[in-house]
């Protein structure tokens, strides 16, 4: 009984929905059989049975016919009726409770407008619409929601003046055709983003995001009704997240569009714009231009101070974030930064329970760039929940082992390639992928054997080095590269 769908069910619920769900189970609007009694019984006996030192115990059938039916003979499948009944009302309770519909204002508003309209009660249904009207009126922000609002709204008032004035409901289908399009467009362009983003991280589908921008929303934008603020800055979102289209005038023109309308923007939307932006910063970055590492390092710890990164208003960091920060402060040498920043932000870690190993490596990783390898090493686990920590871990691990000479270390460059070709194949992304493989291919480069001492040799390492468009390391190994050109003689330099 413990493992079946019913009590494993109610396990999930909190306090809260506990007392709302006994409440529902109670009442005759819900519960209108002869079993009512029953159900009511079974789902206090579950739940004290829940709170039990050993509930798969406690809550085996035998038990629970004793309780709600004493002194009486077992009847073979008593039990499992009441529990199949039981779980329907539970289910029901969930649809109910779960159904943002019902909360939502102007879902429950056209309900009873749609109830007017149906009667025949036409100023009780104009009063309704009226409200509506006003309620859009003070939206701040203007999105998919807000659109589709709109369009329900108005489809709303065209099938009641449709109802009583043909001539006039037809005159209406416009603008309910134009709040269909706002609401088709802005909701497409949260969707193309949310992919553009994704695919940096995962294999995803391919999809021809891009020409949404470049032909669909241009088309649009030509007509005053379509020319909003808010389609604009989703338009340029897109094309700062795509390789394809950034660049920095657009990250610009986004930068400054987002200033432009701060206020305009709901917080959690405009944390999600402000992460385009740093992501920006890490691709430039990672595609070998310098310049955006300080850059990127002086937009992140703005981004901190204004809380852009908090996920709600918890100051949680997720890993991700977190390990950028401290890489951003490493690699720009403010140790003293980071230093406070690993101290302060410690507990802050959104890790589901593995927060000390996601900090661990980011200590790590802090005791590398100063060159305190042997604590770095102790620090790293061997694997993370999250992929792209165990990635960077064992590339980190493999940086130490170059920088210890370790006779290990062609043996973990080999293992590593392996690896990555694994994950690949299905777990990672393409860019990922790229990214670790090219890392490797330089890396096997600069510690074969007639690399040492060969002029020629490390320029054309450099040179493959500086036409990689992406590539993991890439300020590392330009560093071992330009270590390894100074120890040449004069002369051959």
């Amino acid at each position: 009984m413990f493992k079946s769908q019913l009590v494993q069910t109610v396990l999930k619920f909190d306090e809260d929905e506990i007392i709302d769900l006994g409440l529902f189970l109670r009442s005759p609007y819900y519960s209108r059989t002869s079993s009512a009694k029953d159900y009511v019984n079974l789902f206090g006996f579950i739940t004290n049975g829940l709170i039990t030192a050993d509930p798969a115990t406690a809550l085996g059938k035998d038990n629970a016919y004793k309780a709600l039916f004493p002194d009486k003979e077992i009847v073979k499948g008593k039990i499992d009726k009441l529990m199949s009944g039981l779980l329907k009302l539970v289910q029901e309770f969930v649809t109910i409770s779960y159904n943002d519909v019902a909360k939502n204002y102007t879902n429950r508003q056209l309900a009873l407008a749609q109830f007017y309209r149906k009667h025949q009660m036409e100023s009780r249904f104009e009063s309704v619409i009226a409200e509506l009207h006003e309620e859009q009126k003070k939206r701040q922000y203007k999105n998919a929601d807000f659109f589709y609002s709109e369009y329900l709204i108005s489809n709303e008032a065209f099938q009641y003046e449709d109802a009583r004035y043909v001539k006039k409901g037809e005159l209406s289908l416009p603008e309910v055709a134009k709040h269909l399009d706002l609401f088709y467009l802005t909701r497409k362009l949260e969707l193309v983003l949310a992919w553009g983003y994704a695919k940096k991280f995962v294999n995803a589908a391919e999809y021809d995001s891009i020409s949404i921008v470049q032909d669909t929303i241009p088309a649009f934008l030509k007509r005053e009704t379509y020319n909003l603020p808010i389609i604009s800055i989703f338009t340029l979102a897109i094309e700062v997240a795509n390789d394809a289209t950034a660049n920095d005038d657009n990250y610009q023109r986004f930068v400054e569009i987002l200033e432009q309308h701060h206020d305009e923007l709901p917080t959690r939307l405009m944390k999600d714009f402000q992460a385009y932006l740093r992501s920006y910063c890490v691709s430039q970055y990672n595609k070998g231009r310098e310049t955006y590492l300080l850059i990127g390092f002086e937009l992140f710890k703005k981004h901190l101070e204004r809380g852009y990164y908090f996920l709600n208003d918890d100051d949680k960091l997720s890993i991700s974030q977190f390990q950028s920060l401290v890489a951003a402060g490493v690699k720009t040498s403010n140790f003293e930064w980071t230093k406070w920043f690993l101290a302060t932000y410690k507990t802050s870690i959104e890790g589901f329970g593995d927060e000390e190993i996601y900090y661990n490596y980011n200590l790590a990783n802090y005791h590398f760039y100063k060159n305190e390898f042997d604590t770095a090493l102790g620090l790293l686990a061997v694997n993370y929940p999250d992929m792209y920590y165990t990635l960077a871990a064992r590339r980190m691990e493999i940086k130490i082992f170059y920088e210890t000479n370790s006779e290990v270390l062609e043996a973990k460059i080999e293992a590593f390639k392996v690896y990555i070709f694994r994950l690949s194949q299905k777990t990672i992304s393409y860019l990922a992928s790229e990214m670790n493989n090219a890392f490797i291919d330089i890396l096997r480069q600069i510690v074969h054997p007639s690399t040492l001492e060969n002029t020629n040799r490390i320029e054309k390492i450099i040179t493959r080095l500086n036409d990689k468009k992406i590539i993991s390391e890439r300020d590392w190994l330009r560093e071992k590269l330009a270590k390894m050109q100074s120890k040449l003689p004069t002369l051959e330099r």
